[in-house]
């Protein structure tokens, strides 16, 4: 009787493996299925809190005009206005209107404004696409610089640690999701 008994728990056994591979086996091909039906929806660059997708952000090649409102809306902008007295940003422009950069206007940020120009005293300076002059707005600074940033087209260098970096900007992380 306990080899029939021994035979009949082996079965079982046999029986539940096969069920919990085949289970396995479906949630893989689901995952997979599902991370590639991801990796192929079309991902818009806008839209609401509401979840409703508004038209994409269409970018075009940067004017004077543009520039212009980019050095009127950065003296206006409150996280220019909250930088630590002592701090100097660079932001340099670019394109690639001919299938190289081009390098175009850079200013100098500091506490007290704006101006055309560069320094070689910047802290940090900031590398930018033009094309987000073009849609830039006292509305929109922080979403159209998370855009640039998760296109590639942001960029920054400085000769401060991580840790010099958050000290001497510690005033800033009001701003940290910007």
């Amino acid at each position: 009787m306990s080899k029939r008994l021994s035979y009949k728990m082996k079965k079982s056994l046999t029986k539940n493996k096969t069920i919990i591979l085949l289970l396995i086996f479906s949630v893989i091909t689901l995952v997979i299925i599902f991370l590639s039906s991801i990796q192929n929806q079309p991902i818009t660059s806008s839209s609401s809190s509401s979840g409703t997708k508004s038209a994409p952000i269409v970018y075009g090649v940067a004017a004077p005009l543009d520039f212009d409102n980019f050095e009127n809306l950065a003296n206006e902008n409150s996280m220019i206005k909250d930088l630590p007295e002592d701090s100097i940003i660079q932001i340099d422009f670019y394109n690639f209107n001919s299938g190289e950069r081009i390098w175009e206007d850079s200013y100098v940020i500091t506490k007290e404004g704006i101006s055309k120009g560069t320094t070689s005293d910047a802290q940090i300076k900031i590398i930018l696409h033009s094309k987000y002059l073009t849609v830039l707005n006292e509305d929109n600074f922080c979403k159209v610089v998370k855009m640039a940033s998760s296109n590639g087209d942001l960029g920054y260098e400085t000769g401060l640690s991580s840790i010099e970096l958050a000290w001497k900007f510690k005033s800033m992380m009001k701003y940290k999701d910007c």
